[in-house]
Order: structure tokens, then sequence, then C-alpha cells
């Protein structure tokens, strides 16, 4: 009988927050609120990168920016990650990206809190055009009505 060595491998992401911690009356400890806002989102193309913008309030509230890209302005996947400063107050972050295809494309902010609440930005399209510079449309307000998902 053949003896069979099976190997498996995980690749583990682990998230440390920076949380905010509050300790009821009854000793319980929870997170604090999310609180941080979404000033703007904004994106600008030139030749073939896309640069996105956003800039935040109360940013000691955020963890995390999971910055999400479609295609069809449906189905997002993972672009990249960027970690939320310690900076208190307002914060400015940007998000190179670089483009080979002159399809639409479609950006959206998964901003995840230091309680792990789940807020995402309004979607911002771009045409890419090696024709045209700037090319870029708003879907809706980026700015207003931030979708809490917990």
């Amino acid at each position: 009988m053949k003896k069979i060595l099976l190997v498996a491998s995980c690749s583990v992401f682990v998230l440390v927050s920076r949380s905010q911690m509050a300790v009821t009356s009854d000793g319980i400890a929870e997170h604090a609120d999310t609180r941080a806002k979404l000033i703007y989102f904004i994106g600008n193309i030139s030749d073939n990168r896309i640069l996105l913008k956003w800039n935040v309030a109360e940013n000691e509230y955020v963890n995390l920016f999971e910055i999400t890209k479609s295609y069809d302005g449906k189905n997002f996947t993972t672009s990249g990650f960027i970690l939320a400063s310690e900076k208190k107050g307002n914060e400015t972050y940007v998000f190179p990206e670089l483009v080979s295809e002159q399809q639409k494309l479609y950006y959206r902010l998964k901003i995840i809190g230091n309680n792990q609440k789940i807020k995402y930005s309004r979607v911002i399209s771009v045409q890419p055009s090696f024709l045209e510079k700037n090319s870029l449309a708003r879907v809706g307000n980026a700015v207003v009505n931030l979708t809490d998902t917990k």
C-alpha cells in the first residue's frame, strides 16, 4: 500500500485593528461608533493611469479602505487596500492604478471602521480613452448616503 503525503497550504490575512474601546457601566467592552464621514471620492485619468482620491472626516474611526473595481458596475472585485493613518480629523488618501484597456471602469470604496462596521461609497465610473484625458463621470452622489452593512 502506497502512502501519500498531503501537504496543505493556507494563506491568512490578519487585520490588526486600532480599536477605540469603551467600557460600559456593567463592565462590557464595546467598540466606539463608526463616525468616519466620506467628504469626497473623485478620480482623474491621465494617459494610462487612474488616480483615485478621497477625503474623510473623523479619520481616527477608520481602520482600512478597500478599493473595489468593476467592469459592469455591479460585480466588484478588490483592486487594493489602504490602511488608515493614525491622524485624527480630516485625512486625504490616494490610490493609483495603471490601466491597459479602454473599457469603462467603475470604482467604489469599502470603508472598514475600527469596530468592523462596513460602509460603501457611491460608485464612480471612468472611461479610459487614450485620446482624451481626464474622462471621469460620477454615478450618483459620491459624498452622501453611505450604506452601513452591519
